[in-house]
């Protein structure tokens, strides 16, 4: 009767070590997606307090003084689309 708790468990052992790899990788990439959406939050955050402010948004928007600005504010729609299907799966 032992001994069959004992092959049990053996052949139960794999699979749960494969469940627990699999938790510790989608807790990773949970973590990172919610890092990546918080980051891209943050950037968005900055870029419209810099459109929003009349003098910064000439000097920094309208005469691209930084090349990725217009990049970002044309791809932002996207970003946020991608990362938040990131953070809800």
């Amino acid at each position: 009767m032992n001994s069959d708790l004992f092959s049990a468990e053996i052949l139960r052992t794999p699979i749960d070590s494969r469940a627990s790899t699999r938790n510790a990788w989608m807790n990773r990439f949970q973590l990172a997606s919610t890092a990546l959406f918080a980051a891209l939050l943050l950037l968005s955050s900055m870029y419209c307090l810099l459109a929003y402010i009349p003098a910064t948004y000439f000097a920094f928007i309208q005469s691209s003084f930084f090349l990725w600005m217009p990049a970002f504010a044309a791809l932002q729609p996207v970003l946020f689309a991608i990362t938040f299907c990131m953070v809800v799966a």
